[in-house]
């Protein structure tokens, strides 16, 4: 059977460094790939820990790299939680990830450290309400006045001190229809805000801050416990939080 995909040539726009940057990309069958690299040219789905794919995905986008010239030497990919056991014939590396795993939020809390429910109850002691917000111009102001705050973060430049509201605003609108914005209010000010993006049985946030002066208040900790919630009530198995490293964390693989 002769297999035909629907390709697009296109440009996608990828973040570096808080920067918005375009790249060369194709569309293949929905699924966006992006080709980077000089001498090895690697390919990869664009965005791919926001979004969902599975083998028939993955199979299309091998089928059109192969059958392109100059296309890619190398095709990399994430096989998605929750399914952890090994589905491609391919040689693969595993990948730590931090996540939590999620039944009901009472359970949730019972496995934490007397220490850290103190922290959770702290910050609503000192004021702080976590509460689903709408993205409208309110919210993209109260994200703004927390990016202005500093232009250092954790020693580093802060990407995103100063950028305009419109910016602010279209930077943030992406996968709106699988997102979910948590604010961190106290006495009527966004403090902190999480984006909370949901992919099948995992949700991820795409970013939470906080304000630097209100750290005593512990409105991180608040928006963590509030998303964890959030994930319960909406049957997600899973909030993870990037990859976990560890000092004696080596590198397994099968190549």
């Amino acid at each position: 059977m002769l297999y035909r995909a629907a390709v697009t040539p296109a440009t996608v726009e990828v973040s570096i460094k808080g920067k918005q940057v375009a790249r060369p990309a194709l569309h293949v069958d929905g699924t966006t790939v992006v080709v980077a690299g000089r001498w090895l040219r690697v390919a990869t789905i664009h965005d791919e820990e926001w979004t969902e794919h599975g083998r028939a995905e993955i199979d299309a986008c091998l089928r059109t790299l192969a059958a392109r010239r100059p296309a890619a030497d190398l095709f990399a990919f994430t096989q998605q939680l929750p399914d952890v056991t090994p589905r491609f014939p391919y040689p693969f590396e595993w990948v730590h990830v931090a996540a939590i795993p999620i039944t009901t939020y009472d359970e949730w809390w019972r496995r934490l450290s007397h220490e850290t429910r103190n922290v959770i109850r702290r910050a609503a002691r000192r004021g702080v309400v976590v509460r689903v917000v709408d993205f409208d111009d309110a919210l993209v102001a109260g994200i703004k006045a927390i990016y202005d705050e500093t232009p250092v973060r954790q020693g580093k430049e802060f990407w995103h001190y100063r950028k305009t509201f419109d910016t602010v605003k279209r930077e943030n609108a992406t996968y709106l229809e699988r997102s979910t914005f948590l604010g961190a209010y106290h006495d009527g000010e966004l403090i902190g805000f999480m984006k909370l993006v949901s992919m099948g049985a995992v949700a991820a946030p795409m970013q939470i801050l906080s304000m630097m002066k209100h750290h005593d208040k512990k409105p991180s900790n608040a928006l963590i416990a509030s998303a964890v919630e959030h994930c319960a009530r909406g049957g997600r198995s899973f909030l993870t939080y990037g990859e976990y490293r560890h000092r004696k964390q080596h590198q397994e693989s099968t190549l």
